[in-house]
């Protein structure tokens, strides 16, 4: 199961915020990304189900951040 966000920023480039959660035998794993553009800017390694929670708010904090400094590059440009 894929859990995320795709957001278009204002110049064009694509932010792609993803937790995965896969079957593991009889257990889940989670990992996740933030990337930017292809670029990968987070990486959270496979780790056991109980890092859901933890994983969801370490892939939301750099989308909150990236997301308010392209509105702020809108707001005031040059």
């Amino acid at each position: 199961m894929r859990l995320g966000v795709s957001y278009t920023l204002p110049d064009g480039r694509e932010l792609v915020c993803e937790v995965r959660l896969r079957p593991h035998g009889p257990a889940w794993t989670v990992d996740g990304t933030v990337d930017l553009d292809g670029e990968e800017l987070l990486l959270l390694p496979e780790g056991p189900e109980d890092l859901l929670g933890h994983y969801t708010e370490q892939v939301l904090e750099p989308a909150r951040r990236h997301l308010d400094e392209a509105l702020r590059g809108l707001a005031n440009p040059g």
